[in-house]
């Protein structure tokens, strides 16, 4: 669509409310009369003050335009109208634009959580006013600079470019005029490339099994594992079309299975008492612990044994979080594997690219933190990391204040109270809601089994670190006199992050070293990642000591 410029005009002074400007050209003349929405407009535009347009309507789009040919997004950040609802005057800021000012209307201590902000200060702004009894439009002011780096990503991933097509629009519009769906069931049948569906009948083992070797004919090859909400009929045509497939239980439906079928045999309070039991046994990260754990629960509820032992512990392999991992991976052939893993890495790569974009866009709101403890890591985190992985790390560093620590002496390793932990939940949902949304980190390991890991010669100080508002919910951290940490909260391990309580150890005692070589190579900057240059491994920080050479 290429839009029209209309003949300069003589300039024409405004006396409204005492605003003087002058009218330059004219955009959108083709625009006059439209009456759905308008057209991309795909010829570059130019706008500067005393640019006008033919309506406010018009006057928005081609801004709108404007910031999408600049690979930028803007939003309606002030209006102002005639006494008869129209506008008489529009502001226009970049969606970086403005400070973040945290609100807190209750004490929150040891809860905050740095989200980050993608508010940057940016001063791009475009005012337009229209004068009474005119339909033109005017450009009064335009401050056309940026203080961060325009990202092409933006038109892909910015709330204000994501909008459906107009098939989806109809479909859409079907669902509602016609099914009275809602808006969960519309989603799930707008995703045919990740979900089917099939009305059947009734729900006996006979109609999942056709549903099941329908999906077979389909797909070609069986799944490597099944997730219901633990139907027996679905669960024996599961056993029956695709004897190979694993089946797993959805955690929301066992959840909420168990207050149905457990609540009324062993009372309330002695069923809150079973399912904080039943919690720690599900997050079981290993056999030891799921059978420490699980030890004695079907005599503790006998009033409930028969459904804890049939329906829980019979199928453990289907909830358990160490059993349940494993099939995830395990098993799959070599055709299967090349198809899911191109399938993928395709999503990764669009995940990534949106990844990057957003940690780009967004800044941290703990910078005291950051200057107080931690600048110098800061500095050469930034220096040597990727932007996404710095910032991975610049909100772990933030989070750190909200623990405390307190060094576990060797006499007491042995007798580590490793099973009173509980996982931090949050406490403002509500109470009748069975499954509880967790805010923060389980363990991956025990302390015993972290210190199974290493030499014991090697251990110079063992730390627990404890929310403040939640100290059932603990790490514990292993100082080595290597210079190398290990936390049962394994991040460092599975994800090539080093976490919040080491963070919170390294303030807390100089015998806790920082290096870069802590983090994988993969995490660097590519320029590092290939140099030959070795000086980034030599620098250790330690928090009584800024800089220290290793040579």
């Amino acid at each position: 669509m290429f839009y029209e410029v209309a003949p300069y005009t003589e300039p024409t002074n405004h006396v409204d409310n005492n605003e003087e400007y002058v009218v330059k050209s004219i955009l959108g003349t083709e625009f006059e009369g439209y009456v759905d929405g308008f057209l991309l407009i795909k010829t570059p535009i130019e706008i500067e003050v005393g640019t006008s347009f033919h309506s406010m309507e018009i006057a928005v789009h081609f801004i709108e335009q404007y910031a999408l040919q600049n690979n930028f997004a803007v939003f309606k950040h002030k209006s102002e109208k005639f006494p008869d609802g129209t506008y008489r005057k529009r502001v226009f800021k970049c969606d970086l634009g403005g400070r973040y000012t945290e609100k807190l209307s209750k004490l929150t201590l040891g809860k905050k959580k740095s989200k980050g902000t993608k508010k940057q200060g940016c001063m791009w702004q475009l005012n337009i006013n229209r004068q009474i009894n005119s339909p033109l439009v005017t450009v009064t002011s335009f401050n056309n600079e940026h203080n961060h780096k325009i990202l092409i990503n933006t038109i892909k991933f910015s709330t204000s470019y994501k909008n459906f097509t107009e098939e989806i629009m109809e479909q859409i519009e079907f669902y509602v005029v016609h099914g009275q769906y809602d808006a969960g069931t519309i989603r799930n049948l707008l995703q045919p490339k990740l979900a089917a569906q099939a009305f059947i009948q009734d729900e006996k083992q006979e109609s999942y099994e056709w549903l099941l070797r329908c999906c077979l004919e389909a797909c070609e090859i069986p799944p490597l594992t099944f997730v219901t909400d633990a139907d027996s009929a679905m669960v024996a045509a599961i056993s029956t079309v695709l004897p190979e497939t694993h089946h797993m239980q959805c955690l929301y439906h066992l959840y909420q299975n168990l207050p149905k079928n457990l609540r009324s045999c062993l009372g309330s309070s002695l069923y809150q008492e079973f399912l904080k039991d039943f919690k720690a046994i599900q997050r079981s990260h290993c056999v030891s612990v799921f059978k420490r754990r699980s030890v004695g629960i079907v005599e503790k509820y006998e009033a409930g044994g028969k459904y804890i032992t049939t329906m829980l512990l019979n199928r453990k392999h289907t909830w358990v979080k160490y059993f349940a991992s494993r099939h995830f991976t395990a098993g799959i052939q070599s055709t299967q594997l090349q198809e899911s893993t191109e399938n993928r890495l395709e999503f990764e790569s669009i995940n990534n690219c949106y990844s990057i974009w957003k940690s780009s866009t967004l800044q941290y709101t703990q910078p005291f933190v950051i200057q107080m403890f931690f600048k110098d890591i800061d500095i050469i985190m930034k220096k040597y990391l990727t932007h996404l992985i710095h910032n991975a790390h610049y909100k772990q560093m933030c989070q750190s204040v909200c623990y405390r620590t307190h060094q576990v002496p060797f006499s007491e390793i042995l007798t580590s109270d490793d099973d009173l932990f509980e996982p931090f939940f949050d406490k403002e949902v509500d109470d009748s809601i069975e499954t509880l949304t967790e805010a923060d980190e389980d363990r991956e390991l025990d302390l015993k089994s972290l210190i199974s890991m290493v030499n014991s010669d090697d251990i110079l100080e063992i730390w627990k670190v404890s929310r403040y508002n939640y100290p059932k919910c603990y790490q514990h951290v292993i100082l080595l006199n290597t210079g190398e940490y290990l936390c049962t909260y394994f991040i460092l391990v599975t994800h090539g992050i080093i976490c919040r309580h080491f963070f919170k150890v390294f303030v807390e005692t100089p015998k806790a070293y920082f290096h870069l070589i802590l983090i994988p190579k993969r995490w660097y900057k590519d320029e590092y990642i290939t140099s030959s240059d070795t000086s980034f491994s030599e620098i250790i920080i330690s928090s009584c000591q800024n800089n220290k050479n290793d040579t």
